[in-house]
């Protein structure tokens, strides 16, 4: 499996087992991007957690994303981002293996 981009530079993470996402449109032209990330166990989704977290907030810094909320449970990461309408390309890059 192809990494995510947010996590591509970690080097651990064979025991990613798949993503699903969805977005939502929002009132404001904005849209919400909920994410669940599935690993071979906890501790694995505990490390991902701390990239994606990291990541997500120097992306948020920088595309001034409007709220960013995750959470582990169990072997699975949920990741929530809110962000403007023409921002949804870039989101979604961030959660997608590029095929």
């Amino acid at each position: 499996m192809q990494k995510m981009p947010m996590f591509r530079n970690v080097d651990d993470l064979s025991g990613c087992l798949g993503v699903v996402i969805s977005a939502d449109a929002l009132p404001g032209n904005r849209t919400v991007f909920h994410s669940l990330i599935g690993f071979t166990d906890p501790d694995l989704a505990k490390t991902a957690m701390g990239k994606a977290t990291e990541v997500l907030e120097n992306q948020s810094r920088s595309h001034r994303f409007e709220d960013l909320g995750m959470r582990q449970e169990n072997q699975n990461l949920r990741v929530r981002v809110i962000s403007e309408l023409p921002k949804f390309p870039y989101v979604f890059e961030l959660f997608s293996s590029g095929r």
